[in-house]
């Protein structure tokens, strides 16, 4: 009994870890332009995209896989999923998982597709026989950018519209507008 007590109080302390990166996580989005609240601003509590507003929306459902921790909504526009981790995570190979979401994600009633705006005909390539319908993701840990912890630290990012373009650290979010100038910019 005392290792099932010690094991439910470690569960508890991950649980707490979570929580406390997510909030960092939305003073980050806050800090670059973006409505954020990982507790009010959910997916389940009927957060939805809406003109005018930049919102990070908490907990989007991604068909038959978990809920992408964070949609980035530019207006009615889909930008980029946020994977967050907790602190104690390295970021560098964990942006898989904010790419499925990516690709995954589904266009709701009112949505204008992201890669309409980029004046593409269809959702960018994979480079591996899927689609990606949202051209930007990101994995964070709510660290700040240290150089010599660059894999453990920071905000990674990954414009997915390219094969080629892997992922990076970046010392903050981008903000709405410099999301949209990524998506507007000619290659």
């Amino acid at each position: 009994q005392h290792f099932a007590d010690r094991a439910a109080q470690a569960a508890r302390n991950v649980h707490l870890d979570e929580a406390a990166t997510r909030r960092l996580i939305d003073a980050q989005l806050i800090e670059a332009g973006w409505q954020a609240d990982t507790q009010q601003l959910t997916y389940a509590a009927g957060a939805s995209p809406q003109r005018g507003r930049n919102l990070a929306i908490a907990e989007w459902p991604a068909p038959g896989q978990q809920a992408a921790d964070y949609v980035l909504f530019a207006g009615l526009v889909p930008l980029a999923t946020v994977e967050a981790k907790r602190r104690n995570i390295d970021l560098a190979g964990k942006i898989g998982q904010a790419e499925r979401y990516a690709r995954g994600f589904g266009l709701e009633a009112g949505m204008n597709a992201a890669w309409t705006q980029a004046g593409s005909t269809e959702p960018w390539t994979d480079g591996q026989g899927a689609r990606f319908q949202l051209p930007f993701v990101y994995s964070s840990n709510g660290r700040p950018f240290v150089k010599q912890l660059a894999e453990a630290s920071g905000t990674w990012f990954r414009d997915a519209r390219s094969p080629s373009h892997t992922a990076r650290p970046l010392a903050s979010f981008h903000s709405p507008q410099g999301l949209l100038d990524l998506l507007t910019r000619s290659k």
